[in-house]
């Protein structure tokens, strides 16, 4: 191994750990103000339409008929497993009948 390679590894792993601690430490100073604990409950339910919109954008077709489907199970479940059961198998059921 190049020693390039080995600092680049060693700054990887320690910017890493400093974004590890600082997270850790400033999680348990913010979550005591209660417009930040709003913000962080939220943030959960953002970053997955965040991740669901991309994948629709950048995606197949056939996504968007998953997604239509996952949003009625969840809707009417209101039961994540299910949801997301459903989605994968919308897009299995059809990508096995060669509609991809």
């Amino acid at each position: 191994m190049s020693a390039d390679i080995a600092v680049t590894i060693l700054l990887l792993a320690i910017g890493t750990f400093a974004i590890r601690a600082s997270g850790a430490v400033l999680g348990t100073r913010l979550a005591r103000m209660p417009l930040t604990q709003k913000a962080l409950d939220a943030s959960a339910g953002c970053l997955i339409v965040a991740l669901v919109v991309a994948a629709l954008v950048s995606g197949p077709w056939v996504f968007w008929p998953a997604a239509l489907v996952s949003a009625a199970v969840a809707i009417l479940t209101q039961n994540l497993i299910a949801t997301m059961v459903t989605g994968i198998g919308v897009v299995a059921l059809f990508s096995s009948a060669g509609m991809t």
